[in-house]
């Protein structure tokens, strides 16, 4: 609704931003709209305002930011499918603003605010990763096997000829994205050898933007690697370190994610994003960021 203005609490609850039971929780009775200001710059709540039914103001403190207001407020960027965000954040003592377009280009500013601020918690290390490179594979990884024939076909997907082949070098754990002209990466199709959880969406996400699996978060998180990966249009392999939220468990994942991305031929922009994981139990990324 135009003109809604809305708080999301440290338990990712909504409220209206007058709201007087609000204030009775928190004793602030009589507080005047500074008492706003108040909550997102020290108590990590998320101010939303809308502007239009496709137009929405964000604001927040990215030192502050609580975990569950976080995940609701991607959780509400993804269902609300907005065209004009302006993200407001505060930092050194001031507010700045960013406009974008897109619900992916916000996201992109949210998550580097988010990593500028330096904060502590098990918030910043939900979910890490951090590239590799494909020369430190043995040379009979799946993996790196993969990264060969791609190269050897020029990462054109004409000349792919379907996905066996690369399905039996991943032993079916991958997954196949469309690139989509907005900038989403839609599920295609996905092979049977991923883990249970995964298969259980993707079993329903076939035509599916990534980031509107069960754990937004994580998922908006995939979306950010896969589009550097896409803009860069080569290969990119990453050690993911991991906390997602699947069948309402807390679970702890830690893999190499390769990324091959594919175009109809060697001019056009990629259209297609095939993504492979193999576990790996010896990555440990939280120790290194502390």
């Amino acid at each position: 609704m135009a003109g809604q203005s809305l708080l999301v609490d440290d338990s990712g609850r909504f409220w209206d931003s007058d709201s007087s039971v609000l204030r009775s929780q928190l004793q602030a009775f009589g507080a005047d709209t500074d008492f706003v200001d108040y909550l997102i710059r020290n108590l990590g709540f998320v101010g939303i305002r809308r502007r239009s039914d496709a137009a929405a103001a964000i604001r927040f403190r990215p030192q502050t930011i609580a975990p569950m207001a976080f995940a609701r407020l991607i959780h509400w960027m993804s269902e609300e499918r907005l065209s004009r965000m302006l993200i407001s954040t505060y930092v050194n003592g001031d507010w700045q603003h960013t406009l974008h377009g897109r619900t992916l280009a916000a996201y992109h500013a949210i998550a580097a605010s988010l990593r500028s601020a330096d904060r502590d918690g098990n918030f910043g290390h939900d979910i890490l990763s951090r590239p590799t490179e494909v020369s430190v594979l043995p040379l009979d990884s799946p993996l790196r096997v993969a990264v060969e024939h791609w190269r050897s076909i020029g990462g054109e997907w004409s000349r792919l000829g379907g996905l066996s082949e690369l399905g039996r070098i991943f032993s079916d754990r991958y997954v196949l994205f469309e690139l989509r002209a907005g900038g989403d990466f839609v599920v295609r199709d996905f092979g049977e050898g991923l883990p249970d959880c995964a298969t259980d969406w993707l079993r329903l996400a076939i035509g599916q933007r990534v980031q509107d699996q069960p754990d937004r978060q994580y998922g908006w998180a995939c979306a950010l690697a896969y589009e550097a990966s896409a803009m860069h249009r080569r290969p990119v392999l990453q050690d993911v370190d991991a906390y997602v939220y699947w069948r309402r468990a807390r679970q702890h994942r830690r893999y190499k994610r390769l990324l091959l991305p594919f175009a109809i031929d060697d001019s056009s922009p990629p259209t297609y994003l095939l993504s492979a994981t193999a576990e790996d139990t010896s990555i440990d990324l939280r120790s290194v960021v502390g």
